[in-house]
């Protein structure tokens, strides 16, 4: 593990796992080994997530808008809006970079590692997007066909 899975790419090396502990289980279950019940009150409750939820709030760190990147991919996507379209972020990282007094959500420009957006704390580099209906780009090809982008605010 890096630290910078999804969730699409951990639940699928979960389920391999699981799967070769099933047989184990099943015979365990079958010769009347009993589990242990869950202690409930050291359990957590997660609400179900909806498509509200893959909204980027600009004003977050940018550390923790990455982390939803990963958390919310493949569903529901975390995304934002450009010129009234749906833009959807697949992939970024936080940048480690000087924070600055820019708007949240100014797109600042590029480096070699991306398109560099402004967050509420630090700067979130930017690998690959997508405007809603159109294939995922990388970001140097994204930029290349939306001259526009550069100095955008989004949200």
């Amino acid at each position: 593990m890096t630290g910078t899975e999804t969730t699409g790419s951990l639940s699928e090396v979960i389920s391999h796992k699981a799967a070769l502990m099933l047989p184990a289980v099943l015979k365990n279950i079958s010769a009347g080994v009993q589990g242990i019940p869950q202690d409930h009150s050291m359990a957590s409750f997660c609400s179900f997530f909806s498509k509200d939820d893959g909204l980027i709030d600009w004003s977050r760190s940018a550390a923790e808008i990455e982390a939803r990147i990963r958390a919310f991919d493949p569903w529901p996507l975390c995304r934002t809006i450009h010129n009234g379209r749906e833009l959807f972020i697949l992939k970024a990282a936080k940048f480690p970079a000087h924070q600055g007094s820019a708007r949240r959500g100014l797109v600042i420009g590029t480096s070699q590692n991306g398109i560099m957006i402004q967050t509420g704390d630090g700067i979130l580099a930017v690998t690959e997007l997508q405007y809603q209906s159109k294939k995922a780009l990388f970001w140097r090809d994204f930029m290349n066909g939306t001259r526009d982008f550069a100095g955008s605010i989004l949200g």
